[in-house]
């Protein structure tokens, strides 16, 4: 049997081959549709998706966090919340999707901006039919690999088929429902196969107990979009959908990284919320050992962000996105302080304390309404991203004060090594290796990161080995 660092390692490595595939052809196909549609359209797809995002959570509602978290403590949970959790999705959805129409036809906006919205929201269907939170909890996370690989591929496929021939816009948010559509379907089939009863089913006391329970899940999830679309929104009701452009092609950078790190997180989370039940001191040992391994990765990518933004951009998006590159390298921070608050938003949750959680991001909600409405409208896109960065930083300070009440680590110690690499990496970089294309550059600078962090044995040679023994064929 697995010890549980070796089945962490598995199923991490197998999730993110599958989740590297699914991100970076999402990735590849949002570079083609700015590129193709330019700066306006894809400001305008950009504040309908997130104008749409808002909707997303009230159709789920947080139960998919509380159905991993409790399937992972108990298995027996599965067949009960099959059914239960399909029936009150879908119910949700469709509670959602007639509020989502009665309030955007209520907006004095421009009407693509409200068909291109409602287009979006009939994503909130394949959303409710989704069973990730099954395969993470059961620790299956090849499986969620295969349906976010499938979903990516179908959607990047019909991107580019579909907008080569015409620059209709409709058709972006027509093709990301169908390949959700697709990919759920690929899980009822590993459901099935997995032999675990699929059905329609209504428990009400489960019902009820399970929305009580994500209550503060959902209102925190809400939250969190309002601190990553208040100034999107803001700036589409003020007419400025050029600068919702600029904004959203180094947002989609941000989010891309987010999503590295939530493939981490999602392998994680099971095992803190299982280490919290029987160790307080074993759970303290593994903040302590994912805490360096955050460290040693999420550092350097601030410092290149900041360092080669302009290269970035312009190899990215193109000359027409010029005016991101500002909001690039005040973003990359928001990029970092958000991958390094995981350890805390994570243990958070994994420990019962939502409440906690809730309370900061509830505090970043209105400090993030405060700053936009005094930044934005003047400073535009700079302005919301300096917005977002200050709320991060709040957030980041508050999580891991909350933490340390659960359980007290050295965290800060973990990145005082990264941080003298990843200063010595952009030195070199700039000296000599700024002449070079930005992808030789960008490779180059990670090898000497790396060499260097060896040398000042900021990586453990021991634990590469552990890694390498824990995968390899018998």
């Amino acid at each position: 049997m697995l010890s549980t660092k070796e089945k962490i390692i598995n199923n991490f490595l197998y999730f993110m081959s599958g989740e590297l595939a699914a991100k970076f052809l999402g990735f590849l196909a949002i570079i083609f549709i700015a590129r193709k549609l330019g700066v306006s359209d894809f400001g305008k797809l950009g504040f309908a998706e997130a104008f749409f995002s808002y909707f997303i959570y009230i159709g789920i509602a947080g139960i998919d966090t509380i159905a991993t978290r409790d399937v992972a403590r108990d298995k027996r949970y599965i067949n009960t919340y099959l059914g239960n959790i399909l029936s009150l999705k879908l119910m949700l959805s469709l509670f959602t999707y007639f509020l989502l129409n009665i309030i955007i036809f209520s907006l004095n906006i421009d009407s693509q901006l409200k068909y291109l919205t409602i287009l979006y929201g009939l994503c909130l269907f394949p959303i409710a039919l989704s069973t990730e939170w099954l395969f993470q909890g059961i620790e299956k996370m090849r499986y969620i690999g295969l349906f976010r690989v499938l979903r990516e591929a179908t959607y990047a496929i019909g991107i580019v088929l579909i907008l080569t021939y015409t620059a209709n816009i409709y058709f972006v948010p027509i093709l990301r429902v169908i390949a959700m559509l697709a990919a759920v379907f690929l899980l009822f089939m590993l459901v099935h196969k997995a032999g675990f009863k699929f059905g329609f089913a209504m428990d009400i006391d489960l019902w009820k107990n399970l929305l009580k329970q994500s209550l503060p899940i959902l209102t925190t999830q809400v939250l969190i979009i309002v601190v990553y679309t208040f100034s999107i929104i803001l700036l589409g009701l003020l007419g400025k959908t050029e600068e919702v452009g600029y904004f959203i092609a180094i947002q989609k950078i941000v989010l891309f990284f987010f999503g590295l790190a939530g493939v981490f997180w999602a392998v994680i989370f099971p095992t803190l919320s299982r280490l919290y039940f029987e160790s307080k001191e074993q759970l303290r040992m593994f903040d302590e050992k994912v805490s360096k391994v955050i460290g040693v990765v999420v550092i350097p990518i601030g410092f290149l962000g900041f360092t080669l933004a302009d290269p970035i951009v312009t190899f990215l998006y193109g000359s027409g996105y010029v005016k991101s590159i500002e909001i690039f390298q005040v973003l990359i921070w928001v990029a970092v302080f958000g991958m390094l608050n995981g350890i805390f938003v994570m243990g958070l949750l994994a420990s019962d304390n939502q409440i906690l959680y809730l309370k900061t991001v509830g505090l970043q909600a209105v400090l993030m309404g405060i700053f936009a409405v005094i930044l934005v409208p003047e400073k535009g896109a700079i302005g919301a991203s300096i917005s977002w960065f200050l709320v991060e930083v709040v957030g980041l300070f508050l999580c891991k004060r909350y933490y340390n009440q659960v359980v007290n680590f050295n965290f800060y110690r973990y990145l005082i090594k990264p941080l003298f690499a990843s200063a010595i990496m952009v030195a070199i970089a700039l000296k000599y290796l700024d002449v070079l294309n930005i992808v030789v550059t960008i490779i180059s600078s990670i090898i000497i990161y790396f060499f260097i962090m060896l040398i000042i044995k900021g990586i453990d040679i021991k634990e590469l080995k552990l890694v390498y023994q824990s995968v390899r064929p018998d």
